[in-house]
């Protein structure tokens, strides 16, 4: 059965429920950093338009901003191919966060506070549920920074900072309830796998072995080949049904002591079709 528009859509948009947390938000991040790459790409288009048909320099100083804020989203893409997405995602944020305090006027900080909800939000899902927070301390301190050294003669705005830290708990709260239901689905799944290996091994009365030497060398080779911890479950759980398809497979040709015919061989060939239906 084929998956409705609206279940692709989901796949792409959201997360998808058979990655874990860390993974998952390796997902959002590449899609994040992707629209960010298209939207700064566009802007650049824009601007060197403009500064072509007005030539003013001010479209060639938003054309230079542009082209840095690129090179910075490419540095961070290169980080994240090499596998060090958590240190591509601060950095991404990090770098947002200092952008947003240094090129809006001191005197619309208002809407600065406004803009700083967009990677204290995103952090949470990028980098870790915690992470939230960290951001609205270091908004906060920007914000206080420019407010004490460069009076004018507005009033601090406490409501908006605590805004902010409500949003990050929020934020918090949701990517919380997020891997609190992987670790719940996890669980579930792996006592699955477990009873189906147990009704195979029932029926098939493998020999001592037959499973665990497969499991230790498959997971040894996965460490050798430097393949991150996180994924070595899906592994694990890989060997465990490498022959689950043998449940489709007749007893009469399943336990047959004797020499297969050809045409027994043909249907015991089909078993990794049958697990994989």
């Amino acid at each position: 059965m084929k998956p409705s528009l609206g279940d692709r859509i989901k796949e792409k948009v959201f997360f998808t429920p058979n990655k874990t947390p860390d993974q998952q938000r390796t997902i959002f991040f590449r899609r994040i950093l992707t629209a960010l790459i298209v939207i700064v790409l566009s802007v650049a288009v824009v601007h060197l338009v403009m500064y072509l048909i007005y030539q003013d320099l001010e479209f060639a100083f938003f054309l230079v901003g542009d082209l840095i804020t690129l090179l910075v989203c490419l540095a961070v893409w290169e980080f994240q191919l090499n596998r060090r997405s958590r240190l591509a995602s601060i950095i991404l944020l990090v770098a947002t966060t200092i952008l947003i305090t240094v090129c809006f006027p001191i005197d619309i900080l208002d809407r600065v506070l406004l803009l700083y909800s967009v990677p204290i939000i995103l952090a949470s899902f990028i980098i870790t549920p915690a992470s939230s927070f960290i951001f609205a301390l270091l908004a906060t301190f920007g914000y206080s920074l420019f407010f004490f050294l460069r009076p004018l003669g507005l009033e601090y705005n406490y409501i908006a900072i605590l805004f902010l830290f409500f949003m990050a708990m929020m934020s918090w709260l949701v990517a919380r309830m997020m891997d609190r239901s992987y670790r719940t689905l996890s669980v579930a799944y792996d006592e699955t796998i477990q009873s189906w290996r147990k009704t195979l091994d029932q029926r098939t009365q493998p020999e001592e072995g037959h499973l665990q030497e497969p499991l230790d060398l498959t997971l040894k080779l996965a460490r050798v080949m430097k393949i991150p911890e996180k994924a070595l479950d899906f592994l694990r759980r890989g060997v465990l049904l490498h022959d689950i398809g043998k449940m489709s497979i007749p007893d009469r040709i399943l336990l047959k002591k004797g020499k297969l015919t050809d045409w027994e061989w043909e249907v015991m060939r089909m078993y990794p079709t049958y697990a994989y239906q």
